[in-house]
């Protein structure tokens, strides 16, 4: 039987996209050329892979809460 493992973000919210590229503004900016996630749209668009970010902007950034949408892990 496979384990499944609890998001590291687990109860988080969503944010928006103007959340997330007040920090990560290069990607930001490659996403809305359509080469990072291209065909995702919509203000929670970042989310979509990397799951809710309130709890890793509240972490100040903290990589262990938020996912890494091309594995899904931490």
């Amino acid at each position: 039987m496979a384990t499944v493992k609890t998001p590291p973000n687990a109860g988080a919210q969503n944010v928006g996209l103007d959340t997330c590229t007040t920090c990560h503004r290069s990607k930001g900016q490659d996403y809305r050329a359509g080469t990072h996630g291209a065909g995702v749209t919509g203000a929670n668009a970042c989310e979509t892979c990397h799951g809710p970010g309130s709890l890793h902007v509240e972490g100040g950034g903290d990589k262990t809460k938020i996912m890494k949408g091309h594995t899904l892990k931490r």
